[in-house]
């Protein structure tokens, strides 16, 4: 564990320093986060109890923070998409990305203000199988991100290769 943490210190200490943009490579990070993810069950067991409060608050954040990115890329696909191809299939997903985050994103501000400000109440009464919707929820987040930046960093290097004609 030890080796992971000193991964992550590397992270902590690029984001405390502002050094921490798009061009650092994260895969190291996404192999320490699946260690610890893989870790964790076997370490701690399954009798931990849950603080549903945080775990939708966290959540929350975590998707919110994806529907940024998923946007973000969205949008600069759209952009690199050459005009006469906007009607095209790839720019419909793209505005249906679009949509569909800024949908989600106003549904996150709802359930934050509906989470209760005391941070000491533990249950909310939602089903055992909560901990596990999250947690697709995040993963299928988290692969639409990662395809968009492949299609992203693919897109511009078919214009660097282009040279920005055509």
């Amino acid at each position: 564990m030890a080796i992971q943490e000193k991964s992550v210190d590397v992270f902590v200490e690029l984001l405390r320093k502002d050094q921490l943009d798009e061009n650092v490579p994260t895969e190291a990070l996404e192999k320490c986060v699946g260690y610890f993810s893989y870790m964790y069950p076997l370490l701690l067991g399954s009798e931990t109890r849950i603080n549903q409060t945080h775990l939708l608050g966290d959540t929350a954040r975590a998707l919110s923070a994806a529907c940024d990115s998923i946007r973000t890329d969205a949008l600069a696909v759209r952009a690199l998409i050459q005009i006469g191809q906007e009607g095209g299939d790839m720019g419909l997903l793209m505005q249906h990305l679009v949509t569909a985050t800024e949908t989600i994103q106003q549904q996150l501000k709802v359930i934050r203000r509906r989470i209760p400000q005391d941070r000491n109440i533990a249950q909310l009464g939602f089903s055992e199988e909560l901990p596990n919707i999250l947690q697709q929820c995040s993963q299928h987040a988290a692969k639409i991100m990662k395809t968009l930046q492949m299609l992203i960093r693919a897109a511009m290097q078919q214009v660097a290769l282009s040279g920005g004609k055509d």
